[in-house]
C-alpha cells in the first residue's frame, strides 16, 4: 500500500477508535458499578491505547493524523442523538456488541488490503481484541442493573 493509501487507512482506523472510545465512555456513564462497568472500562482503555498506537503510526511515517473529532453522542458508533431513556444493561450489551462487530468488520476490511507490516500487525491484534470484546460481552449477565 502506498504511503497516501496507508495514511488514509490509518485515519479511518483512528476515527473508528476515537468513536469507539467515546461510545464506551457514554456506556460507562450509564452503567452501575459492577461487572458490566468493569468490562466496559477495560474495553474503553483498549480503544484509547489503539488510538494512541495509530497516532504513533502516523509519527513513524512523519505524517500528521487528520483532525479527528468524536462522531458519536450515544453508546452506538454512529449514533446521532442520545437515547431518550436511560439504557438497561441488556441495551448497552446489545449496542456495544454491534459496535464490536462493526469494528471487527472495519479491521477485517483493512486486513484485506495491502498494509505495511507494522500496520498489519496492529490491525490483526485489534481484530483479535474486538473478537474478545464481543465474546466477553456475550458472557455478561443479561440482567445486570446499570443505574
Amino acid at each position: 500500500m502506498s504511503t497516501p493509501d496507508t495514511l488514509v487507512e490509518l485515519g479511518r482506523l483512528l476515527q473508528l477508535e476515537v468513536d469507539a472510545a467515546t461510545a464506551y465512555a457514554a456506556a460507562i456513564a450509564a452503567a452501575e458499578p459492577g461487572a458490566l462497568r468493569h468490562e466496559l472500562t477495560l474495553f474503553e482503555a483498549d480503544h484509547q491505547r489503539r488510538a494512541l498506537a495509530l497516532h504513533d503510526a502516523f509519527a513513524r511515517r512523519r505524517a500528521c493524523p487528520p483532525e479527528i473529532r468524536p462522531n458519536v453522542r450515544g453508546a452506538a458508533i454512529g449514533a446521532r442523538e442520545a437515547p431518550r431513556r436511560r439504557p438497561r444493561a441488556a441495551d448497552l450489551v446489545a449496542t456495544l456488541s454491534g459496535n464490536a462487530r462493526l469494528a471487527s468488520d472495519v479491521y477485517a476490511s483493512a486486513l484485506a488490503r495491502p498494509l505495511p507490516p507494522d500496520v498489519r500487525e496492529a490491525a490483526e491484534r485489534a481484530l483479535e481484541e474486538e473478537r474478545r470484546h464481543l465474546d466477553r460481552l456475550r458472557r455478561l449477565p443479561p440482567g445486570a442493573p446499570v443505574s
